[in-house]
């Protein structure tokens, strides 16, 4: 699962890659920014909102794969 939180007044624009299996149910944002249960991306401080979405496979791999992007870039 991927969650997109827009700027804030004391963080930038992040990305929460949430993992999958059993230990989903249980997964918070706060452990997602500390590495447990995924991992988190974050935007450059100058950018007010973060968007994702689903793309085809575009390496070819077997797998769907997604953009991640940021106002005009």
């Amino acid at each position: 699962i991927m969650i997109a939180r827009n700027r804030t007044n004391t963080t930038p624009p992040r990305v929460y890659v949430v993992s999958g299996g059993p230990s989903l149910a249980t997964a918070t944002l706060a452990g997602v920014e500390s590495g447990v249960g995924g991992f988190m991306i974050e935007a450059d401080t100058g950018d007010s909102s973060i968007s994702v979405a689903s793309i085809d496979d575009l390496d070819e791999d077997g797998f769907g794969d997604v953009l991640i992007g940021t106002p005009f870039n």
